[in-house]
């Protein structure tokens, strides 16, 4: 039967599962057995993102460092809020990539966030950038990789105080 003599429905449904790629094999797991069962074993522990301790149990927050680190903190109606916190913080104090995305993001999701208030944190987001850049050009004369702790661990200090 030719393809003009098929139903439409038959056709579109056959495209469909063509470019999605439905009834293709799954590619084989890269990683290795014991691998998958130390991650998602019985005795298998969360960590933080953030400082990478051991979390005990369901708590919303890491104790060390009070990062948002629940399983659900995203889709938890007040919680989430602590967890879009951290996103902005992070571009207002943190060492990001500097990257077209990165801060076309950052600007885009601040209008709906702080609505007339996103000058105020675009200028704190500018002021991040440049200092991102300036300690960018610092990893590049000295030759480090461009890791965002000083050699004592810490963070690296605001352009003000390091003057």
């Amino acid at each position: 039967m030719e393809w003009t003599e098929r139903p439409l429905g038959e056709i579109i449904i056959h495209e469909l599962k063509r470019m999605v790629g439905w009834g293709k094999p799954l590619p084989p797991d890269p990683w290795p057995e014991e691998l998958s069962k130390a991650v998602y074993g019985p005795d298998a522990r969360y960590v933080c993102h953030h400082c990478f301790t051991p979390q005990d149990g369901c708590g919303w927050f890491c104790p060390e460092c009070g990062a948002a680190t629940g399983p659900y903190n995203n889709w938890t109606a007040y919680i989430y809020i602590f967890s879009t916190g951290e996103i902005y913080r992070a571009g207002t104090s943190a060492r990001i990539r500097l990257s077209p995305f990165v801060t076309g993001t950052y600007i885009f999701m601040s209008i709906f966030d702080y609505g007339i208030f996103a000058p105020v944190y675009w200028f704190r987001l500018h002021r991040n950038l440049k200092r991102c850049q300036q300690l960018d050009l610092l990893d590049e004369d000295d030759g480090t990789d461009g890791d965002a702790t000083a050699e004592s661990g810490e963070d690296v200090p605001p352009p003000a105080s390091r003057q």
